[in-house]
């Protein structure tokens, strides 16, 4: 099985943090960028081609994989009309914290109720939505700790790591910079401390094959040559 890791275009809160070192103003689930959105357009090409090497070498069946915060279905929509591919949610696959905001009087980071099943209807119409979509908002739950970050991206590259046996199966996941962080440890089984980061710059691709039970063979991380040096954002 290919697996392939997609952070999402950039942000506003991304372009915020970049161009004032703080999070004060961020959107708890922000749209994309001028430059978010066309740096799709370069990833979606990606794909494009990709998805003739995938046929060439023998992957009949392609799944991708979102986040269900907007600026990852947004860059999921890219990935999969490159691919000829429809889009599942998954709930495992949020960034690390959920939907949440900072209390601007005692700093505290409170949850949020994330987008309802009428505003994901309104802003991606045809997306099939799962029932854990509710009507009142699919998160509705306190701020996420990094350590309920790190069993979720146990739980999530778990979820992967069940279908390695499928030889001729693609998932691509389209998710969140800390998020890739938690996922990796499942992943590939192993711990580090939080100071370790690996880099995923907005759009990048990092792939690894699963050829056996127990088996990860790391092919890349961090791939941006699909973007010209302009649309490069952190």
């Amino acid at each position: 099985m290919e697996l392939y890791f997609v952070r999402h275009g950039q942000s506003t809160n991304n372009h915020l943090f970049d161009s004032t070192g703080s999070n004060l103003g961020r959107n708890d689930d922000p749209e994309l960028t001028e430059i978010g959105s066309r740096q799709l357009i370069h990833l979606e090409k990606f794909f494009m081609q990709e998805k003739r090497a995938l046929d060439e070498g023998g992957i009949q069946k392609i799944e991708v994989w979102s986040s269900p915060m907007v600026r990852a279905i947004r860059t999921a929509k890219a990935v999969a009309d490159g691919l000829h591919a429809s889009i599942q949610l998954n709930a495992e696959l949020h960034e690390v914290g959920g939907i949440y905001l900072d209390d601007e009087t005692s700093g505290t980071r409170q949850g949020r109720t994330g987008k309802t099943r009428d505003e994901f209807s309104s802003l991606f119409p045809g997306l099939d939505l799962p029932d854990w979509v509710r009507p009142e908002g699919w998160w509705n739950r306190p701020y996420e700790t990094w350590e309920q970050g790190i069993e979720r991206g146990r739980r999530a590259a778990e979820e992967v790591i069940a279908r390695c046996e499928e030889e001729k199966t693609a998932i691509i996941v389209v998710s969140h910079n800390a998020f890739f962080q938690c996922f990796l440890r499942g992943l590939v089984k192993g711990d580090w401390p939080r100071d370790c980061w690996f880099l995923m710059q907005n759009t990048a691709i990092s792939r690894f094959s699963l050829p056996q039970a127990g088996r990860v063979d790391v092919r890349y991380l961090n791939w941006t040559a699909h973007l010209p040096a302009s649309l490069l954002t952190i």
